[in-house]
């Protein structure tokens, strides 16, 4: 898992090849319901077959 607060590159990892990842995010707020979201994330060196996608996943 990647910390999103990171504040050095070096502790970034290089992605190398083909990778698939998700994202998953939460909003709370006292005042708002809360919202909850997941993304597929495909990184390539082929810029062209980078892509991002919603996806459903049971929580």
């Amino acid at each position: 898992m990647l910390n999103a607060f990171l504040d050095s590159t070096q502790l970034i990892p290089r992605i190398q090849g083909q990778i698939s990842l998700i994202a998953e995010y939460w909003v709370v707020s006292e005042n708002f319901k809360t919202v909850k979201g997941s993304f597929r994330i495909n990184l390539d060196k082929d810029l062209n077959k980078v892509s991002i996608s919603q996806v459903s996943i049971p929580h």
